[in-house]
């Protein structure tokens, strides 16, 4: 019997960096699933960890892997790094970029050369599947759909792909996937003019954490030490930490708001400790906080959010019914996301911090169009997207099982 820590151990006698200690064992006789995800930015990783929860619930034996721990050092500080540059310092050759692989000759050039620099660098990561042998992957990244592709025939594993935007972009169709699954029924119409067979492709959300519909506001606000009676603005800035958090916190202290605000600088500490500086000097309550495991008690706590649009920030948006308000997205997969929602009236649209600050000001004071925003967003929303997803995927639950070394049809 081989499981993921044996996998683990074969791939990290190639890999720069110790096993990942979180990577339990999977009998390979029972069903199992693992989720892959690629670290740029920290959607993609929440979306691999809320189908694993969700899983683990079901019985399954499940764990989730960074794609870009288990590929040579120089490739991961590469793709890395390389994007998070890009999106800081030249978004608009990151939309370029985004755009032009939409059309079938530079999609075609543009999978040549990621399949050219990434498939001899990711040796560890072809290891480490070949030894722990799922049942079935979840790829919740386009660069993971790529790199699995090639081994389902081989090692008669489901693959599905989890799109984690309200936009189906051509990078992520691969012939091996067996299931995609998607937020919206117009992303499903988009993926079946992309030529994916409907029967392949299932609406069932964003995957995010369970429950986060049902959190008790009054215990998150216990959790982060806020009082119940006061209102509470929520400002994030993604994984990365990219925006206009600091002027938009600016501009909610020059309109005197009467609110505390609570602005996430990500993972960029020195940005932490700019925002912490700023904060010194207004007059208003500013928390700032870095990257955090327990952003529930956050989005549980918060009266308004106002945010980039990444697609699982959102989709927890929608599950809580917070009313939001989008500013700085990324451009393409978060343009496409901010679109999508505003165009159906689930969040307001701000062009700047000081749009962004009036936005979330008439939401504090506008009980009506709060009430307007959430019945909205009510109809978007899906809570339980990964149960759903991994229903689909087991439908008889942990006692399936998937026949090994079955050709891909």
């Amino acid at each position: 019997m081989r499981g993921l820590m044996s996998a683990c151990s074969v791939a990290s006698t190639f890999a720069a960096g110790p096993c990942p200690a979180t990577l339990d064992c999977v009998d390979v006789a029972r069903p199992s699933l693992l989720a892959v995800y690629v670290s740029c930015g920290s959607g993609h990783r929440r979306a691999a960890q809320a189908v694993v929860a969700a899983a683990r619930e079901r019985g399954i034996e499940a764990d989730s892997v960074n794609l870009l721990d288990h590929v040579h050092p120089l490739f991961r500080r590469f793709y890395q790094n390389g994007y998070e540059w890009t999106v800081r310092h030249a978004p608009a050759l990151w939309a370029g970029l985004y755009a032009s692989a939409a059309h079938p000759r530079s999609e075609a050039v543009l999978r040549s050369i990621q399949a050219f620099l990434s498939r001899p660098s990711a040796r560890p990561f072809f290891d480490l599947i070949e030894a722990s042998r799922p049942s079935t992957v979840v790829a919740t990244h386009f660069l993971a759909v790529h790199l699995l592709g090639p081994l389902r025939a081989r090692y008669g594993f489901r693959l599905a792909a989890a799109i984690t935007d309200f936009e189906a972009h051509p990078f992520w169709i691969d012939p091996a996937v067996d299931m995609y699954t998607v937020a919206h029924e117009d992303v499903a119409r988009e993926l079946e003019a992309l030529g994916v067979p409907r029967g392949k492709i299932e609406v069932t959300g964003i995957p995010i954490q369970p429950d986060l519909d049902r959190l008790d506001p009054a215990a998150c606000r216990q959790a982060l030490g806020i009082p119940e009676d006061e209102r509470v603005i929520l400002v994030l800035s993604g994984g990365i930490g990219v925006g206009r958090i600091e002027q938009v916190v600016t501009e909610l202290a020059r309109r005197r708001v009467a609110a505390s605000v609570w602005v996430s600088a990500g993972n960029d500490a020195g940005r932490r400790r700019r925002l912490e500086a700023l904060a010194s000097s207004l007059p208003l309550r500013v928390r700032a906080f870095g990257f955090v495991d327990n952003i529930e008690d956050y989005l549980g706590s918060a009266d308004v959010l106002v945010t980039k649009p990444g697609g699982l920030t959102v989709s927890e948006a929608l599950a809580r019914r917070l009313p939001t308000v989008l500013i700085d997205p990324i451009p393409g997969q978060e343009e496409a996301n901010a679109r999508f929602l505003a165009s159906r009236g689930a969040a307001l649209r701000a062009d700047g911090a000081a749009e962004a600050a009036s936005a979330a000001l008439r939401l504090l004071g506008d009980p009506g169009l709060r009430s307007d925003l959430r019945r909205r967003m009510e109809s978007l929303a899906r809570p339980n997207a990964a149960p759903d997803a991994v229903k689909r995927l087991f439908p008889d639950g942990p006692e399936e099982r998937q026949p090994r070394g079955s050709e891909h049809q």
